[in-house]
């Protein structure tokens, strides 16, 4: 249960998250494209009309987003200007969830959404996700039914954070194979620990101009036997914790055929989905940090400017939270509940409900002359910290154990033993009495089961 609220925290967060007005305005949108695009530039190349590029890259950022809002469940949505259709649930756990949505009505597409935990660090999960020349070291290879990568890696890097690629694979039999050309385009929203990246096919390559897409036709090799599909879809994750983040991927498919059978559907949201996410937290959790190819990968620039600012983040947020703790408080300050956990994690984080911090506004209430005295201390007894009730009575039990155990009659201190364990509902009664009472009530042989008495007084073992 606890599992299945956390998730449900997650996607709304997420939710939240993308409908902040940096994403969803349009000119804060195009402001934030087009500053990373001259940030990422590459020397020597040729950037064509920057303006025009951000205001094209943000659309699709834009049309992007709106795919991803799963907050639109049960309303009407559109896309392309076409009205969508319900979600249809294909598996639904605490680590994952998958759902297929068919085309509006006329067109070819098909739309798979999926979502759930990686194990692993947002830097170490983009570059997993980025690095198409290594999707073979992970991607699901299935023999019965076919389903393979057959080829897969970047014809051209464009800038840091934007490449042309192609992937390859083989698909069940009748079906021949499949192949596409993407054009990769990331987006950083790390204030609110967020990096987004969409893919989408580029289907006419005699279109592209160096003005208008900021790379040219160069590279990209031309339709041969193969089917090229189009896609237009992507993922987006959010840090939870420095080792643990939440993803959301969407793809918008034209597998370029006149007839989509069930199975095929079935197969790809269930089988081939759920094994690559397997196979996926393997390769964020583990081969990221063992594999060579791996490693040497996350020395990109994309991967070092994501951990850089997300530890610049991090170191930001503790001396924060170090100066706010050394901080006096007013003489008129609300006074907080001591005894609760202090919220020291950052607020782009997710936390049970019993983790966060409680405060009790005491402006109202009468006020007393004497100091303030912090709740721990006045539960101190000498110099013995404050122990409840129950650890008190556990600790009295191993004391007089112990006694029983060290006494000359053997065998009839170890019935004492037994019948004094078996006697745990009558001593809670005495507990709320404290633990000396509970030892001298153990001390007297009348008070035991069996009347035997101790042959020494037991010792207090926290005072050992």
């Amino acid at each position: 249960m606890e599992k299945r609220k956390r998730i449900l925290e997650l996607r709304d967060r997420l939710d939240r998250t993308l409908a902040m007005p940096d994403l969803a305005e349009e000119a804060s949108l195009r402001a934030l494209v087009k500053k990373q695009i001259l940030a990422s530039s590459l020397p020597g190349s040729d950037q064509g009309d920057i303006d025009l590029i951000a205001e094209t890259r943000a659309k699709e950022v834009s049309e992007f987003l709106e795919m991803l809002d799963t907050s639109r469940d049960g309303r009407s949505s559109k896309v392309h200007g076409l009205p969508q259709k319900e979600w249809k649930v294909k598996q639904d756990t605490d680590q994952l969830r998958v759902m297929y949505r068919e085309g509006p009505e006329g067109t070819p597409f098909h739309t798979l959404l999926a979502e759930g935990f990686a194990d692993g660090p947002i830097d170490v999960c983009t570059c997993v996700s980025w690095e198409s020349t290594l999707y073979k070291k992970w991607f699901p290879q299935y023999n019965l039914p076919t389903f393979r990568i057959d080829q897969s890696g970047c014809l051209k890097k464009v800038r840091i954070g934007e490449e042309i690629c192609m992937v390859r694979v083989k698909v069940p039999w009748p079906v021949s194979e499949r192949e596409a050309i993407l054009h990769y385009f990331e987006l950083e929203y790390l204030k609110e620990d967020v990096v987004i990246v969409i893919m989408k096919t580029l289907s006419d390559l005699d279109a592209i101009d160096v003005r208008t897409h900021g790379f040219s036709r160069d590279g990209i090799p031309e339709a041969g036997d193969t089917v090229r599909i189009d896609v237009f879809g992507g993922f987006v994750l959010q840090r939870i914790t420095k080792e643990r983040s939440f993803f959301r991927a969407i793809a918008n498919m034209d597998i370029k055929l006149d007839f989509v059978p069930p199975w095929l559907i079935n197969f790809m949201s269930r089988q081939l989905i759920g094994s690559g996410h397997k196979l996926y937290q393997k390769a964020v959790s583990t081969v990221a940090s063992h594999d060579d190819d791996y490693r040497k990968a996350l020395r990109g620039p994309l991967y070092v400017r994501i951990r850089e600012y997300q530890d610049s983040d991090d170191k930001a947020k503790v001396a924060a939270t170090e100066e706010n703790a050394t901080e006096a408080p007013p003489d008129n300050a609300t006074t907080q509940n001591r005894l609760s956990l202090t919220n020291t994690v950052s607020n782009s984080e997710i936390v049970e409900e019993s983790e966060q911090n409680t405060s009790v506004t005491v402006d109202s209430l009468p006020t007393s002359q004497q100091p303030y005295v912090p709740v721990e201390q006045a539960w101190q007894v000498g110099n013995r910290p404050y122990t409840s009730p129950e650890v008190e009575r556990a600790l009295c039990i191993l004391d007089t154990s112990i006694a029983l155990l060290r006494g000359d009659d053997k065998a009839g201190n170890v019935t004492t033993l037994q019948n004094l364990l078996s006697y745990d509902a009558s001593l809670e009664a005495s507990t709320a009495a404290g633990s000396v009472t509970c030892q001298t009530n153990v001390l007297n042989a009348d008070s035991l089961p069996n009347g035997h008495p101790v042959a020494a007084a037991p010792q207090d073992s926290r005072s050992a």
